[in-house]
């Protein structure tokens, strides 16, 4: 019996738990109604609570209403929780720039996280079945997928999104409906061969059933088999990733021996590091891993652009970062005068705050010999013929290459505060850059100390 299958399911894979708060998504069609019963009859014997969430799609008109209505009734009927979401997906996938598909997925799985947050509830069932699970799977093959793709949809995702009929075949479904004289809705729209799943459906399938009657039993029992490869190999790069994956700040790094692990490892490692980066590996296709995977065999300071996020080669190590928001008001470059007549005095320069004094201080500064300075300073960042004769140097060396040996980082290059006279000569360079022609003598009869610290309060 299909509610005895379902339930074994549930139980050996621990889909649900006693003291769970399901929400079950519910469009009124055959698969959701099923879902529906077979868990509202389980929900006493397994302890768990349940409640519906339905989205009107507008795409339909009357019979979108009518859906709506009926899924309505049967919330009453079973006297259970219902919430309700509509919104013209069409106008929505128009604003987006997306796929009526695509932007029908955003619209019910945003609303189910609004709703799982709102209202308690830790998981969402999902009515997808084994003939959805090819659809799946031939489609993804269609575009080129690797063992990810093809393994299909999980039996759970995320710990939250659960599909109890993934391994049932929609024949089943349909029988085990008519067979409890169970009423169900039927979306017209599911047979427009215009949207693509429709036509894999509708046209594909029958043809490639020509050649392989079981041709859904063959490739449900292919996505299992080859799930079992896909969670193996993510337990490995997760217990790999504990290791040479590190987060600092606003970045995730991986390491270079990240990238000496075998490809089945590293490209794993990329997706584990996306998802510690921002909480989802959505947006990132095989072809951008390959293009990080190619990053790290780079040279150092090679930076690609990844949509949302940006992957930067920093001397063999993956440094993946969020971009910043192009709205933010970003600080001009400009530069800074600093009278000497005025000092002590603190000046905030982006990310650091710089003490200029007559007077050493409390913490560690750098010190200068002021008497071969004007009456000015000059504070700004670096230019790109900059270039500095360090304390011990007997000739000049550019700025970048000192930045590029001391492997500072080439975001903060630009960031890095550069003291110059008044003439123009560089005097300092943070951290540490001492230039010869002011260095301490036991000539010097007046210093000057400079101070630079980091600020925690600052964004850019």
């Amino acid at each position: 019996m299909l509610e005895t299958e379902i339930r074994d399911l549930i139980l050996k894979e621990q889909l649900i738990v006693p003291g769970d708060r399901i929400l079950v998504a519910v469009s009124g069609g055959p698969d959701s109604i099923c879902l529906l019963h077979l868990l509202y009859g389980l929900r006493k014997v397994l302890d768990f609570e349940i409640g519906i969430a339905h989205i009107n799609h507008g795409l339909r008109g009357e019979e979108s209403d009518g859906e709506e209505q009926f899924v309505k009734d049967l919330a009453k009927q079973l006297e259970l929780p219902m919430f309700v979401h509509s919104e013209d997906v069409m106008a929505t996938s128009q604003r987006l720039g997306l796929s009526f598909e695509l932007s029908a997925r955003k619209v019910r799985f945003d609303y189910f996280e609004k709703i799982m947050k709102q209202e308690k509830y830790n998981k969402t069932a999902l009515g997808h079945h084994r003939n959805d699970q090819v659809e799946t799977i031939i489609h993804r093959l269609m575009r080129g997928a690797g063992l990810n793709g093809l393994a299909g949809m999980r039996l759970i995702r995320d710990h939250k999104y659960i599909r109890p009929l993934l391994h049932t075949p929609r024949s089943s479904i349909i029988n085990w409906l008519k067979e409890e004289k169970i009423s169900y809705q039927l979306d017209s729209s599911n047979e427009s061969p215009s949207y693509t799943r429709n036509s894999i459906r509708l046209h594909l399938i029958p043809q490639l059933e020509r050649y392989n009657p079981d041709l859904i039993k063959t490739i449900g029992t292919m996505s299992q088999s080859l799930d079992w490869d896909r969670s193996y190999l993510e337990e490995l790069a997760t217990e790999i990733a504990k290791k040479e994956m590190q987060k600092e700040g606003d970045k995730v790094i991986l390491s270079e021996a990240a990238f000496k692990q075998p490809r089945a490892i590293s490209s794993r490692l990329i997706f584990i590091a996306l998802e510690k980066l921002k909480g989802s590996r959505s947006d990132l296709t095989m072809g951008q891993v390959l293009d990080v995977l190619d990053l790290a065999e780079g040279q150092t300071g090679r930076r690609i652009d990844l949509k949302k996020v940006v992957a930067a080669n920093h001397y063999g190590r993956v440094e993946l970062s969020l971009k910043k928001n192009e709205g933010l008001i970003k600080e001009e470059l400009t530069e800074r005068t600093i009278d000497i007549a005025k000092l002590p005095l603190s000046v905030d320069f982006g990310r650091y705050q710089i003490t200029f004094s007559n007077e050493p201080q409390e913490s560690l500064g750098n010190r200068i010999d002021a008497s071969r300075l004007g009456n000015k300073l000059i504070l700004r960042r670096r230019r790109p013929q900059d270039r500095i004769q360090m304390i011990g140097m007997n000739g000049h060396k550019k700025v970048q290459r000192i930045f590029i040996d001391r492997k500072i980082h080439r975001e903060l290059r630009d960031q890095l505060p550069i003291i110059t006279d008044e003439k123009g000569d560089i005097l300092y360079i943070h951290p540490g850059i001492c230039a010869e022609s002011f260095r301490i003598t036991p000539k010097t009869d007046k210093i000057l100390y400079i101070t630079v610290m980091e600020t925690d309060n600052y964004d850019k």
